[in-house]
């Protein structure tokens, strides 16, 4: 099976609240935003002032999440 050129992949970190605070973005998430640099994959963060792991705050998350995916997906094909 012959191989294909593949769009590259779009990434999003979504991040709650102060976990893992600047630490996260310093050694996490700028290194991958660096390493992805050139590469054609397309890096967006979404990261809320104040929170925890918790359901309330990533239900919150959800309108900003759900806004940017729908703008990232082709509507779908009309069926037969």
């Amino acid at each position: 099976m012959p191989l294909r050129a593949v769009k590259a992949p779009d990434v999003r970190f979504a991040r709650p609240g102060r976990w893992g605070g600047t630490w996260v973005m310093e050694h996490l998430v700028q290194p991958f935003i660096r390493a992805a640099a050139g590469s054609g994959v397309r890096v967006k963060t979404l990261i809320r002032p104040a929170g925890g792991h918790n359901s309330r705050t990533w239900s919150g998350m959800y309108p900003d999440a759900l806004g940017w995916l729908s703008t990232q997906l082709s509507p779908p094909a009309a069926s037969r």
